[in-house]
């Protein structure tokens, strides 16, 4: 009987080194375009939720209203509690009233949260940023409302100008969201990601001041300025 060899086929040791080298490297190569599109997207959800925001608040204008105040005081300056969903008492301010469930506009709460954003004070139910809301404790959207459109309809301006952004109000905060960015949706409803200096170059302080309205407001005619 004629003795038969098997042959038998497996890795040697610098084999199976290659290989893993092999997928170390395309690793390396995937990854950052996964992260990139993994960041395009959270972009572009950002954006679509100012934009169903925008929807939410025309609805709210078709009814009858105007433009809920940033606040309790009929003065309201260029900063004061342009983000408040929940006061600490009501839905009465900024995003307020579209976020109250008696009023139906808003039911998702994320929808006023930036996917992008990280810091805690503008975040869904981050610590210091409950919901449901909580008596005495403030809420806030991780988006801005311009200063200065209370009782106003967009109706009322004939060039489109910046409503709503990502809150801007210290370079800090910028860098937790977009980075070097803000989304913005304009009276028009066209949502759009705008880069510039003086979103990372500016002497707002915190806490806040009268001081800083200037600023602010040079802030939003700046983002007019990029449609």
């Amino acid at each position: 009987m004629t003795g038969r060899t098997e042959n038998k086929s497996a890795f040697t040791l610098i084999e199976l080194l290659v290989v893993v080298a092999i997928i170390a490297v395309l690793v390396g190569i995937l990854l950052p375009s996964l992260t990139d599109a993994r960041k395009v997207s959270r972009q572009v959800a950002c954006g679509t939720r100012l934009s169903e925001m925008y929807k939410m608040t025309v609805m709210y204008l078709g009814d009858g209203r105007g433009l809920p105040p940033l606040n309790n005081d009929s003065g309201e300056g260029a900063w004061q509690y342009n983000y408040l969903i929940w006061d600490g008492e009501d839905y009465d301010q900024c995003w307020g009233p579209l976020a109250k469930p008696a009023h139906h506009y808003i039911t998702d709460i994320e929808s006023l949260m930036c996917p992008e954003q990280t810091n805690e004070g503008h975040i869904n139910s981050g610590g210091p940023n409950p919901w449901p809301p909580k008596d005495l404790e403030d809420t806030n959207s991780s988006y801005a409302r311009r200063y200065g459109l209370t009782r106003k309809r967009f109706s009322d301006f004939k060039l489109p100008i910046a409503f709503a952004a990502d809150i801007f109000h210290i370079p800090e905060v910028v860098r937790t969201a977009h980075e070097d960015s803000v989304s913005v949706v304009f009276t028009d409803g066209h949502a759009t990601l705008v880069r510039d200096p003086i979103l990372l170059e500016n002497d707002l302080a915190t806490p806040f001041d009268p001081l800083d309205n200037p600023i602010v407001a040079e802030i939003w005619q700046t983002l007019d300025r990029n449609p």
